[in-house]
């Protein structure tokens, strides 16, 4: 049973991923310019499609911040927290979708307005966006964390920048798949499929780089609040087990009493 510093760090930290989570959808169709210059044209079909990784969608700042969230969740908790956390982010999208389906319905003053400009900015986005963002965090998250967590078995929970920078060369082409997928669906280009998963997996890649020293430097007090204890109690599990050598003598008498102290 977690002590109650780790369950406040468990809840905080579950807090600030769906916080990322809800500003990523309020905030679609919004963009950060760094630059307007392409760093390459893709040419498809005879079609030019300039890949400008500097006209960044604010959500994949949310997005990003919420993964660090979920990788700090599966080191200090393991992956199944993490994976249930990104079914909640998925859900949590969901559920804003189909709650935001239902205001208009709501009885208003004719001559008043709701929200206007907030308003019109969250209705004019169309279940498909919904479902693209959904998919990625529940799909693209579940599949980093499950990466992250299967580098920390094979490397006894040591090596973390390793261990990040395959989360982030791997587990993150995910979303960027999902998205260029559904955005493919009504477009119907092959091209512009290829020009947005091409885009947007540099932009979650270079912000995940960027972002890696912030994981570092936050992971130390988030160790020192959930405690030396709890953390060794997490380590065992990733430690390199022998499968040969003498095995030790097992007394029948001592293993008897602990089954029965154990069904007491």
């Amino acid at each position: 049973m977690m002590n109650k510093r780790v369950e406040f760090i468990l809840l905080m930290l579950s807090s600030l991923f769906l916080t990322g989570v809800l500003m990523s959808v309020i905030l679609q169709g919004r963009n950060v310019s760094l630059t307007d210059a392409a760093i390459i044209t893709l040419v498809v079909e005879n079609q030019s499609f300039p890949l400008k990784i500097g006209l960044i969608p604010l959500r994949i700042f949310f997005l990003v911040w919420s993964l660090l969230c979920l990788l700090w969740i599966g080191e200090l908790f393991g992956k199944r927290e993490g994976i249930f956390l990104s079914l909640a982010g998925g859900m949590t999208v969901c559920f804003v979708w189909l709650l935001l389906q239902g205001i208009p319905f709501l009885p208003v003053p004719p001559e008043e307005a709701i929200w206007d400009a907030t308003y019109n900015t969250l209705f004019g986005i169309d279940f498909p966006v919904f479902a693209s963002t959904a998919s990625q965090i529940a799909a693209g998250f579940t599949v980093t964390v499950l990466i992250f967590e299967l580098c920390r078995k094979l490397t006894h929970g040591g090596f973390l920048i390793i261990r990040l920078f395959v989360a982030s060369l791997v587990g993150i082409a995910v979303p960027p798949v999902l998205e260029a997928f559904f955005a493919g669906l009504f477009e119907e280009s092959i091209g512009s499929m290829v020009a947005l998963l091409l885009t947007r997996y540099l932009q979650w890649f270079f912000l995940f780089l960027l972002l890696t020293p912030v994981y570092y430097i936050l992971l130390v007090p988030l160790k020192l609040v959930v405690g030396k204890k709890h953390r060794e109690e997490v380590k065992e599990r990733f430690e390199k087990k022998k499968l040969f050598g003498p095995k030790q003598p097992v007394d029948f008498f001592e293993s008897h009493q602990e089954i029965q102290e154990n069904r007491i």
